[in-house]
């Protein structure tokens, strides 16, 4: 009896897996699992490939925090503004931690944030950064035909906050970001603060929702008021997603982001 029971479930789950094979928005995309010696942590990493790309020349290249949510999400909708013209074919690269409990290894509040007084946890970002720009990068770099001076990052809320991290004090890692709903609510004071003076001159753009929870909004109009005022390194654009809230806007702010940060590269229409 264990014996028919363990091949039943030996065949639901290759019935599984066949079948998550038709899933067309998601094909040609290609799986590695990294262990960061930086952060001695196992990554998940996905990574699409749109049919447009060649070999022959170097694509601009999105990496996606929270990429177990966000990878599925933008793949299909990347090919979409890909069809229509909005953006040129993009690889993107999902960075996953194969779980959203932080039991089973979610290390995002982690990764993502600079140090909080009210949070122990927090403050890996400037390691998480190192395995990103030491490990991770140079990795998609030599197998994938991307350009790294078209290296993207798009993270929403803490992952916002990590993109801020970026383009304030890692400029030159990423020539664009995007920062949708940036959570600065527990550390703002660490982002009021002037980093080293940089050369680097990264696009950051940042789309807030309108109906976003005020803990997040008020530290981030705090921001953009200080930074208004201090000259800074970063050339800014906000919008804002009007009827959304913290999480629903998500895919506007990929739109919009992408549509600015890669309108001089689209494709001519044939």
């Amino acid at each position: 009896m264990k014996l028919i029971v363990m091949v039943l479930l030996l065949l639901c789950g290759a019935s599984q897996a066949a079948g998550l094979q038709h899933l067309t928005g998601l094909q040609g995309s290609e799986y590695h699992k990294i262990h960061s010696k930086t952060v001695d942590h196992d990554y998940h990493i996905y990574v699409h490939v749109p049919q447009q790309v060649t070999p022959d020349k170097k694509w601009p290249v999105v990496y996606l925090l929270d990429g177990g949510n966000t990878f599925p999400m933008f793949v299909p909708y990347a090919k979409y503004m890909t069809f229509l013209n909005e953006i040129p074919p993009v690889i993107l690269v999902g960075i996953s931690y194969g779980s959203s409990d932080w039991q089973q290894g979610n290390r995002r509040s982690t990764d993502f944030t600079l140090p909080a007084a009210d949070r122990e946890h927090y403050g890996g970002a400037e390691q998480f950064h190192r395995f990103l720009s030491a490990e991770l990068m140079p990795l998609i770099e030599q197998k994938y035909p991307v350009d790294p001076k078209q290296s993207m990052l798009f993270g929403h809320s803490l992952g916002g906050q990590f993109a801020l991290y970026t383009t304030q004090f890692q400029p030159q890692t990423f020539s664009a970001v995007i920062a949708s709903n940036p959570a600065i609510h527990r550390n703002l004071d660490l982002f009021l603060a002037q980093g080293l003076p940089s050369k680097h001159q990264p696009k950051l753009f940042i789309m807030q929702a309108d109906n976003d929870d005020v803990r997040f909004q008020k530290p981030r109009k705090k921001w953009l008021d200080y930074w208004q005022q201090k000259p800074h390194h970063w050339q800014l654009k906000v919008m804002t997603a009007a009827g959304h809230n913290h999480m629903s806007s998500i895919t506007a702010a990929f739109r919009q982001g992408m549509v600015w940060l890669l309108a001089e590269t689209k494709q001519p229409k044939q």
